[in-house]
């Protein structure tokens, strides 16, 4: 039987990519793949490469049974809502339509802030919501039967402009760290976080002896149950990120200042390029807190295994593009997550 995998967000960084490697880094064919939006105008974007597309609107229950409808894994990209009410509700339709629908495995891809722990215990606002849906993936287990395999992921070193609250040309990047004995974050990039989760969906963990099509395992048969953690190679701090920044672009001067959380909120939500309002600053501070108690500084093997090679890790990236760039490297998110408010 053709491995079929779904891939919901497939529009966004992180599902797109993903695809991307399944169907030309692994080879999967397009009849064992499909690709699901919440805007069915995607559907040509697909279908004119051949791979099938469902429309699973995540706050449509019957959109997602319809799109779950004979899927053997499903990667389950959450939603980027900030309204947390809303999304949990969201989180759990796609949990149940998984139930109702016979899906055989769930990938989801949480955060790396509770590092390897069975029970969530960060503070971090981002992951909170991840922690409701890792337990209703448990429930839906214990009851129903549900395969699962939570993903968490570190932060994208891509993402490091939002973090750092910094624009191309900002002289400046006012952050509230510590001065001293900052704690470090093992970045990785979006784009092997992808590659890695690809691998994972169609190989499995390796060393299990896992071989797609073969009689005994397949990747959707590993995993089961548990939490895997994906990280960078190493934990770096965001003052070693900012410091990579004006290596990888020496006309560049960014100066690198520990502020207070008060200070960070007042100062950033009045010069803000993007326009996010202080409430988007007020909610970063549990983000600092986290990195400021190390929840992000674990660092796990289990990418580079995936991988066959050493990830980049977070500095390695930011000298990088900020070389190619020219130093006016941009993230999206920088401005897009205004609208939210």
């Amino acid at each position: 039987m053709p491995l079929k995998i779904l891939i919901t967000g497939a529009t966004g960084g992180l599902g797109s990519s993903t695809l991307h490697h399944l169907q030309h880094t692994l080879s999967i064919p397009t009849s064992s793949l499909a690709a699901s939006s919440s805007s069915p105008s995607k559907a040509s974007d697909f279908n004119s490469i051949g791979i099938p597309f469902r429309h699973a609107d995540f706050s449509s229950p019957a959109s997602l049974l319809s799109a779950f409808n004979g899927i053997e894994n499903l990667l389950f990209v959450s939603t980027n809502t900030l309204d947390h009410a809303r999304r949990q509700q969201q989180h759990q339709n796609v949990v149940d339509a998984a139930v109702k629908a016979g899906v055989k495995h769930v990938w989801y891809t949480s955060l790396a802030f509770d590092g390897r722990e069975e029970v969530g215990t960060s503070k971090a606002m981002f992951q909170i919501a991840h922690q409701g849906t890792e337990l209703m993936l448990k429930r839906a287990g214990e009851e129903h039967g549900l395969r699962y395999t939570i993903l968490r992921m570190g932060a994208y070193a891509d993402a490091w402009p939002l973090f750092c609250a910094w624009y191309p040309g900002q002289e400046s990047v006012r952050v509230p760290v510590p001065e001293e004995g900052e704690r470090g974050q093992a970045f990785a990039t979006r784009e092997e976080l992808a590659e890695g989760v690809a691998r994972l969906l169609v190989e499995g963990v390796p060393g299990e002896g896992v071989v797609v099509g073969s009689a005994t395992k397949t990747g959707s048969e590993v995993g089961v149950g548990r939490t895997l953690l994906l990280t960078g190679p190493r934990a770096v701090t965001l003052r070693e990120i900012v410091q990579a920044a004006n290596e990888g672009h020496p006309a560049g001067d960014i100066r690198f200042e520990s502020v207070s959380p008060k200070d960070y909120v007042r100062v950033n939500s009045e010069h803000d390029q993007g326009g996010k309002p202080s409430m988007f600053f007020d909610a970063m501070l549990s983000y600092y807190d986290a990195v400021t108690a190390g929840d992000l500084d674990v660092v796990d093997p289990l990418l580079e295994k995936v991988l066959g090679r050493r990830p980049i890790d977070g500095v390695e990236f930011v000298r990088k593009v900020m070389a190619e760039t020219e130093g006016v490297y941009t993230w999206h998110q920088n401005s897009e997550l205004a609208s939210q408010y």
